[in-house]
């Protein structure tokens, strides 16, 4: 076997390195709805890492680590914010705020108040709307406090969650529902 000229390994390696860059390319675009971009790492080393891990991972094994580069791992840190526009949609972005992207929850619901913490999103709305995320927007459900035969129906002012379990919402008229258990029950303060 004839070893090749430098020019054509290097053409080689080349090639190597840019179909290299366009599949980190496609996987910073989309890693089953994770973008990379959302990371930042706090050593270029890592970054340099998590990217090789990726290019060698099958498609399952790269939700797993843009997921773990995103919430797992304590060298990278989320970018992703969410607010409220002056419509009342629910919008995110994955490049601290540069950009904002619809966030569609449900049809034809006006959004007042947010609570994001990590991967946890709630939002709530006119006549007790109140829909939870736990895995950062990617499936909604509605949620429907109650207690004691009261259910919540007041137009929600403000959402407040000091971690994943200890929530408060209050409504414009200054009821106020607590949950100790991410949302599964409520009651109404007094």
């Amino acid at each position: 076997m004839q070893a090749a000229s430098p020019g054509v390994q290097t053409e080689a390696v080349a090639e190597a390195s840019r179909e290299k860059r366009e599949i980190l390319g496609k996987a910073k675009s989309s890693v089953n709805g994770l973008l990379l971009d959302q990371v930042q790492a706090k050593d270029q080393a890592q970054t340099n890492e998590l990217n090789e891990m990726i290019l060698d991972a099958d498609s399952a094994d790269k939700a797993t680590l843009a997921k773990k580069a995103v919430h797992g791992n304590s060298a990278y840190s989320p970018v992703s914010r969410w607010t409220i526009s002056s419509d009342g949609q629910l919008q995110h972005s994955i490049d601290a705020g540069k950009t904002w992207q619809p966030v569609a929850v449900a049809e034809k619901v006006t959004f007042r108040a947010l609570s994001a913490n990590g991967p946890d999103i709630w939002v709530g709305g006119a006549a007790g709307q109140l829909y939870h995320s736990a895995d950062s927007g990617g499936h909604w459900m509605q949620v429907k406090p109650e207690f004691g035969g009261a259910s919540l129906s007041g137009d929600i002012a403000a959402i407040e969650f000091t971690d994943l379990r200890q929530g408060k919402v209050t409504t414009a008229s200054g009821e106020i529902w607590i949950t100790d258990d991410g949302g599964k029950s409520w009651r109404k303060q007094s």
